[in-house]
């Protein structure tokens, strides 16, 4: 019954984030590697991730990505990997603001699991990302995704909020979650165009992607 419920009319999602006096530090997997690419070397990439994540990529648009691939050191075939997006944008019913950084799309291929490679793609995505000057990176993970909630807070991430999303009989209509003390409201898909309402005492607005 719950699971119904969840598919069809409200599914809670945790987001997760660093507190400021933390530093996630990547350790060696043996027998691995993970190589950092930007958008630009990415996209030369012969990698399988691009069919695989080719609609996700074009959802990116312009904005500013970075690809953490995950490789066997032995014959450089991929293993797993993971995303970060930076700037203004809207990414799975999120809002993510200037400066700030969202990490998604987490994938590692059933045969490499259990070797610490996700925990590893935090903790270096996480230092890139500081590196690179952002100070808020946030990754949103399903309640019910056991896996990824454990791999993210053993990692060192704390959850900073919750997130609901209400929908009607499977289809998004409202994201809820609170960020900086504010209470954000998005009302979701094609027909709202993405639109964000923000609530507070000293501020309402609203703005459209």
């Amino acid at each position: 019954m719950l699971k119904i419920i969840e598919k069809l009319f409200l599914k809670k999602r945790y987001v997760l984030t660093l507190t400021a006096s933390k530093e996630l530090i990547p350790y060696d997997v043996s027998g691995y590697k993970i190589d950092i690419l930007n958008k630009q070397s990415a996209l030369k990439s012969d990698s399988d991730f691009l069919n695989k994540n080719k609609g996700f990529i074009i959802r990116f648009g312009e904005q500013e990505w970075t690809l953490y691939a995950v490789k066997d050191a032995l014959n450089n075939k991929l293993a797993g990997y993971y995303f970060s997006v930076a700037g203004r944008f809207i990414h799975d019913n999120f809002f993510i603001d200037f400066n700030k950084a969202l990490l998604c799309n987490a994938f590692i291929y059933p045969k490499h699991r259990k070797k610490g490679l996700y925990k590893n793609l935090i903790r270096t995505a996480h230092k890139h990302l500081y590196q690179k000057g952002f100070k808020e990176i946030f990754t949103i993970v399903e309640k019910n995704n056991k896996p990824s909630l454990h791999a993210n807070l053993s990692a060192g991430l704390e959850i900073f909020s919750v997130n609901y999303l209400i929908k009607f009989f499977g289809i998004n209509v409202l994201s809820l979650y609170y960020k900086n003390s504010k209470l954000i409201l998005m009302l979701t898909g094609r027909i709202f165009l993405n639109k964000i309402i923000y609530h507070s005492p000293k501020l309402t607005k609203s703005i459209s992607e």
